[in-house]
């Protein structure tokens, strides 16, 4: 059911009546399966069985085709590429430390001094943040080294 929801470009994508087409196939899926290993072990079929199979592959087939068999690519990731050897030893280990705190009490549970002190960290293992500049006291987005971080 995952890869047929990705076919068709993520959860995000997918309506509940699509979803019921994408289980229906995926327990046709097992129905075939089950009719092919008996086809493989038994070594011979019998013409019911065999126009049984192709009925029901016929059936999945509609049903993939209403769902549409183009695949469709997601959207790209666009969140940033996070490069810790641009940390220093410490710096990793207390961006692992926040890291976990935010898994444990979310990033409402957390004092703002904290906070800020991971946003810095992401932002210099991805390169990039937004924040004002020595010359631009304008927030926006710009590389690292840019940011006045004692202005955030």
């Amino acid at each position: 059911m995952a890869n047929h929801v990705q076919d068709l470009g993520g959860p995000k994508h997918v309506t509940q009546s699509q979803f019921a087409l994408i289980r229906a196939a995926a327990t046709t899926t097992i129905i075939l399966e089950k009719w092919e290993l008996q086809f493989a072990t038994e070594g011979t079929v019998n013409i019911a069985d065999l126009l049984g199979y192709q009925t029901t592959l016929n059936s999945l087939r509609r049903v993939l085709e209403t769902l549409g068999l183009n695949r469709v690519n997601p959207p790209p990731d666009t969140r940033p590429v996070m490069d810790m050897t641009k940390l220093a030893d410490a710096e990793q280990q207390r961006f692992h430390t926040l890291s976990y705190k935010v898994d444990e009490v979310g990033m409402h549970g957390m004092a703002e001094a904290q906070v800020k002190e991971l946003y810095m960290l992401m932002a210099k293992a991805s390169g990039r943040g937004v924040g004002p500049s020595s010359t631009d006291i304008t927030p926006r987005e710009r590389p690292f080294h840019e940011i006045d971080w004692s202005r955030q």
